[in-house]
């Protein structure tokens, strides 16, 4: 259910979707003859998504791995064999 607090409220909500369509519109290339349903489906996915987070620049993202060097794996097959199963 998408409800609007007041009229001022709606009327920025509608200049929001004005400016997302007017968007859409330029990448189109051509006039939307449905605008009330894009606007309608705009309106109803902003409210219902308002509480995500914002656009996450690929720049600020850090790596959380260890950065530490790997130990040294044996490579003997024989003796890594013997120290897998010498509890057993």
């Amino acid at each position: 259910m998408t409800t609007y607090n007041s009229a001022d409220e709606l009327a920025q909500a509608l200049r929001r979707a004005a400016a997302a369509h007017g968007e859409q519109e330029r990448e189109l290339g051509h006039e939307d003859a449905d605008w009330p349903s894009w606007y309608a489906d705009h309106m109803v996915r902003e409210q219902r998504f308002a509480h995500l987070p914002g656009r996450i620049d690929p720049k600020n993202l850090t790596t959380a791995h260890d950065t530490n060097q790997p130990q040294q794996v044996n490579t003997d097959p024989e003796q890594d064999f013997m120290l897998r199963y010498s509890g057993e």
